[in-house]
Order: C-alpha cells, then structure tokens, then sequence
C-alpha cells in the first residue's frame, strides 16, 4: 500500500516551512495508526508518502488483503475529519492510496553501516504506480488485490462502493492494470 497524505508540491506554498512539518505529520500519524490498526507495518516513509505492509514475515495475516483496504477507508475518514478540524475545504480531499496484492521480496538491504528492512519487485512497484495514478481523494485496488478482498467488498456492499475503472497503462509495465475504486458510500 502506498499512502499519499497531502499534495506536498501544493501546500508548501501557502503554509510556512514549520508548519507544514506539523501538518504532515498529523496526516502521515492518520496512516500510520490505520495500518497499524490493520496489522500492518510501515515500511517507509517518503515525504508526504507513506508505504505499508500487510502478510509480511513480521505480519503474516490470511486476510491481507481486506486488510489493507480497511485500512486506506480508515485513513480517508481521518484525513478528512482532520481537515474538517484544520478548516480545510473537505471537498478537495488530501489523500490518495494504491493498493496491490502479490508476491514481494523483503528483507534488509543497504550497506554494512545502515541496513533497512523493505520490500522491492514487481508487487511494490504497482502499488506505487496506482498511488501515483489516483487523483486525490481516490483509493485504488489493482484487480489481484479486488479479487482476494471481493467477498469482504461484497458483505459490506451496503457502506462501500465499488467502482471498476477499467484498465489503465501505468510505467514500468507492458500490460495495462485493471483498477478499481473503493469509497465509503
């Protein structure tokens, strides 16, 4: 899962340095404490990026999947709440999650004086391009991840939608992905 928490590029301008720090990091806690609450890990972070983990060596969870989208539905109710708190215009939503599902290596790497644990391949690399690909407000599933949460999807139907956007080129890949968007209805 790939978090983006607020548009850094925007909001840098209109908020003093400073600030700005405390503002992020009120938004990357709001990640941080619904992947948590998920059985997720934080893997990184990357600015206003947050990138999480779910049914790693650390976490392993069958439900992994379901998981994660609790989790980004989590992380839009509290990003809106908080800018609801901020006075920020709740129309123009600051976050937006890709989510994807499959088969990742993971373990420390660096050098023999800083190691960090992570994950890299194909797995986190998608996840990230639909992050990059969602436009605020947007929570995106590729369609492995649909397809392993689609009996939690289909038993909360009544609270969260569902909405297939169809296949979508993204870079780095000669297939296009298929994509899906959840929203709390």
């Amino acid at each position: 899962m790939f978090v983006n928490v607020c548009p850094f590029e925007t909001l840098l301008h209109y908020i003093r340095p400073d600030n700005f720090m405390a503002f992020l990091n009120q938004h990357l806690t709001i990640a941080t404490d619904a992947v948590h609450r998920q059985g997720g890990i934080i893997d990184k972070y990357m600015g206003e990026i947050a990138m999480g983990l779910f049914n790693t060596q650390l976490n392993p969870s069958a439900n992994h999947a379901a998981r994660a989208v609790r989790a980004a539905l989590s992380i839009a109710r509290g990003v809106s709440a908080l800018q609801q708190k901020l006075n920020i215009d709740p129309e123009k939503p600051y976050y937006r999650i890709g989510i994807h599902s499959g088969v990742a290596t993971v373990g420390n790497v660096g050098s023999p004086s800083r190691r960090e644990f992570t994950a890299i391949g194909d797995t986190i690399n998608l996840a990230r391009r639909l992050e990059q690909n969602a436009t605020f407000g947007q929570i995106i599933l590729s369609e492995d991840t649909y397809r392993l949460c689609q009996g939690f999807l289909d038993a909360h139907a009544d609270t969260i939608s569902v909405i297939e956007r169809g296949a979508r080129k993204v870079k780095g890949r000669q297939q296009p992905a298929q994509i899906y968007e959840v929203c709390y209805r």
